[in-house]
């Protein structure tokens, strides 16, 4: 398939909802792990390549939770527990390449998004695909490699049954 006429397959699946790239908001919610009396080591985890994405003023650590699963790449969020109840939102990345650090502080709840986000895009599979392809025609032999083999195997197989000569 051409890279054009696969754009526009996934163009027609974005729009029609046939095709998203990302969870769902319930299984989002679902999986995130919370874990009291923790904060970010915000400049550690920024130099390791996380990302600030925004602050905003929630009542609760519930209602955090639920911004973080509706603001893109989102997968880490601290919750400050104390006063107006500060809401932090990261990407720190998926689970196994994941930015962030933490570190013990009362009044901070940290969680974060258990699962990869972001499901492989149809793009992604295209190009696995075509890779998976390009490997299985390694296993065909070249035409002079086929005799080849074939002159070795019947050297071997005369040799090993004598009957057969």
């Amino acid at each position: 398939m051409s890279p054009i006429v696969q754009r526009i397959v996934l163009a027609v699946l974005a729009i029609s909802g046939v095709f998203s790239t990302d969870i769902d908001l319930q299984t989002c919610i679902d999986n995130f792990n919370v874990h009291r009396d923790k904060i970010i080591r915000t400049q550690d985890s920024q130099n390791m390549g996380a990302k600030y994405l925004n602050e905003i003023d929630l009542g609760s650590r519930e209602e955090c939770l639920r911004l973080c699963c509706e603001t893109d790449n989102c997968d880490v969020f601290v919750f400050e527990e104390k006063n107006s109840g500060s809401c932090y939102l990261f990407h720190c990345g998926p689970p196994e390449d994941f930015k962030c650090k933490f570190t013990h502080h009362v009044n901070y709840s940290s969680a974060v998004l258990s699962i990869n986000r972001h499901l492989p895009d149809l793009e992604s599979q295209i190009k696995l695909t075509k890779h998976e392809q390009d490997l299985t025609k390694l296993r065909r032999l070249e035409p002079e490699t086929d005799v080849l083999k074939t002159a070795v195997f019947d050297e071997k197989t005369r040799s090993l049954f004598p009957q057969l000569r």
